[in-house]
């Protein structure tokens, strides 16, 4: 899974190989040099389709 976001006039990419519940959550890019510091935050959340859906009472 690929996610390009822009921090200030530049993109960055995060890439999750195999992702899982588990990962879900807030990330947060920090880009920091001489001239300060700027983040973007994202937040992932997984989902999952079906081939088929079954009905339960």
């Amino acid at each position: 899974m690929k996610i390009k976001k822009m921090v200030g006039k530049w993109t960055c990419t995060m890439t999750m190989k195999n992702p899982t519940l588990q990962d879900q959550g807030v990330y947060k890019v920090v880009a920091t040099n001489k001239n300060g510091t700027h983040s973007v935050e994202q937040n992932y959340v997984l989902s999952c389709t079906a081939n088929e859906v079954f009905k339960t009472q």
